[in-house]
């Protein structure tokens, strides 16, 4: 018995919108962190919060999707940052057989 699979991996297009998020982050990391150093170390709180922002948000901006067939079942998983794997969908195909018909 053999059995069937077929893969496809659709990288996601980056958007202007996506490209203005992970700019406009990076730049307020990078000034809070210098107003932080020179003018006020107050800068420095507000430098730490835009890392973090970027710790989870950049990576979501990076996204993959995997679509895999199995032997009548069909996954459906979204990958973010080539390694946060996550399913988003599972779908099963039933075999149905119908009887003879008088």
């Amino acid at each position: 018995m053999t059995d069937l699979y077929s893969e496809l991996l659709v990288k996601k297009e980056q958007t202007p919108k996506d490209m203005a998020i992970k700019v406009l982050l990076i730049f307020f990391l990078v000034i809070s962190a210098i107003a932080g150093l020179i003018i006020t170390p107050l800068a420095l709180i507000l430098a730490i919060g835009f890392g973090v922002a970027a710790y989870f948000v950049l990576p979501l901006l990076d996204l993959e999707y995997e679509y895999v067939f199995v032997n009548g079942e069909m996954d459906i998983d979204r990958i973010a940052s080539k390694s946060k794997r996550k399913r988003m969908q599972s779908f099963r195909s039933e075999e149905r057989r119908v009887g003879k018909e008088c």
